[in-house]
């Protein structure tokens, strides 16, 4: 899970734990949040968020769902323990997009699944590599993502230019 806040200056920030609120702005247990571009929390949720809202917790499920769809697989597979296709890319889909564009750590990202951080890590290499060698993969790539257009704008440009992701936390 991700939260969006916005603190008193109206700066926005992504966290990985619900964080609570100060005098003038958030606290997490994390050092470091995400800032976040002006008028992000707006494109991803949909909400204008102010200081005096509290935190909006970003569900995946919507993403995730899209990516079952997509891959032709359901849900409820995600969790199994299975190797058919469908599943395992849609499983990668999910721990990298949890990884790169909601800034979870790659335990966190596997453990979604029941799989630990060296999974996530080998789940991101596997989409640079289809990525960067595979037309179809990367169109598909391309069409999960136009449903958040956010992530697009910011992200496959970089993808496609040297698709360099820093997986280490």
């Amino acid at each position: 899970m991700a939260f969006l806040a916005v603190d008193q200056l109206g700066n926005e920030y992504i966290f990985n734990n619900q964080p609570t609120r100060l005098k003038n702005g958030w606290c997490s247990f994390e050092l470091n949040p995400i800032k976040l571009p002006y008028g992000s929390i707006l494109r991803l949720s949909g909400l204008y968020l102010t200081f005096e809202d509290a935190p909006f917790e970003m569900v995946t499920n919507n993403f995730r769902h899209d990516v079952c769809v997509d891959s032709g697989c359901r849900t409820s597979e995600l969790k199994l323990k299975t190797r058919k296709r469908e599943v395992v890319q849609a499983r990668q889909f999910i721990m990298a997009y949890n990884k790169i564009y909601l800034g979870l750590s790659l335990a966190s990202a596997a453990a979604e699944f029941g799989k630990d951080h060296a999974t996530c890590c080998h789940s991101i290499k596997t989409i640079q590599n289809l990525y960067s060698t595979n037309r179809t993969y990367r169109e598909q790539f391309k069409d999960i993502f136009t449903n958040f257009p956010l992530l697009l704008k910011y992200k496959i440009g970089e993808m496609e230019s040297n698709f360099k992701i820093n997986i280490k936390e």
